[in-house]
């Protein structure tokens, strides 16, 4: 029980050490799995739709095309041959990341100039602060197929 000095302070006395212990790693474990499915590690009631882009021939070396799945728009990058895609929004402003410049792998936002790596989705430059999403892409029968969260 919580008791006061002379000052009128509140003196609480310590608590066990394995009761917070015990606590912390509940609140640690609750916290991971929320940021472990955030982060999109962990997909739990949710379907990865397979999108048909383009024609492998369509999207040619250092250029890119866009696809809309739902409310999502994705931009799909040729670099030097392997296919990339990321969210196709710039996470500073929600610029139309597909308009921008790529430069090897490299993506420069058409508004401000915030630069992003295709392959991993990082930012490279400001403005922008937050990495952009990535998405599994593969060629299946000469046509560029990604696979979206809905």
């Amino acid at each position: 029980m919580a008791n006061r000095d002379q000052a009128g302070y509140l003196h609480i006395p310590p608590r066990n050490p394995e009761t917070l212990k015990n606590r912390d790693s509940r609140w640690i474990k609750r916290i991971s799995s929320v940021f472990t499915h955030v982060a999109g590690k962990e997909i739990q009631g949710k379907m990865l739709e397979t999108v048909q882009v383009a024609p492998v021939d369509e999207i040619s070396p250092g250029e890119s095309k866009s696809v809309e799945v739902g409310a999502k728009l994705i931009g799909v990058f040729n670099v030097d041959g392997k296919f990339y895609a990321i969210d196709g929004k710039c996470t500073h402003t929600g610029a139309s990341m597909v308009d921008g410049w790529l430069d090897g792998k490299e993506l420069t936002c058409p508004f401000h100039g915030a630069r992003f790596d295709v392959t991993t989705g990082k930012v490279l430059s400001p403005p922008a602060r937050c990495d952009v999403g990535t998405y599994p892409v593969h060629v299946e029968d000469g046509v560029v197929v990604v696979k979206v969260e809905t």
